[in-house]
């Protein structure tokens, strides 16, 4: 039951605006001055999408978990560093 709840609390609140429009958030991180910002948006994207829905299905759970940690670290690290 918990997994299911956080995976959908990181689904709902994160993801689809960003699956179904990336562009405005691809130029976020470009004016944050993220190096790179395509190829580290779409890979966050997915980890705020499609990781989250594998955890609530119980499927690759530990490498998910894994991903989905490691991505929330960097946007903490990321949006939390002075400019």
């Amino acid at each position: 039951m918990l997994r299911v709840s956080i995976g959908a609390i990181m689904i709902f609140s994160n993801g689809p605006s960003k699956l179904l429009s990336p562009g405005p958030f691809i130029e976020h991180r470009a004016k944050e001055g993220i190096p790179l910002p395509t190829m580290t948006g779409y890979p966050a994207i997915l980890a705020e999408t499609i990781f989250p829905l594998l955890i609530m299905l119980g499927i690759f759970t530990r490498i998910s978990v894994l991903i989905e940690a490691v991505n929330m670290l960097v946007a903490a690290f990321v949006y939390t560093a002075p400019h």
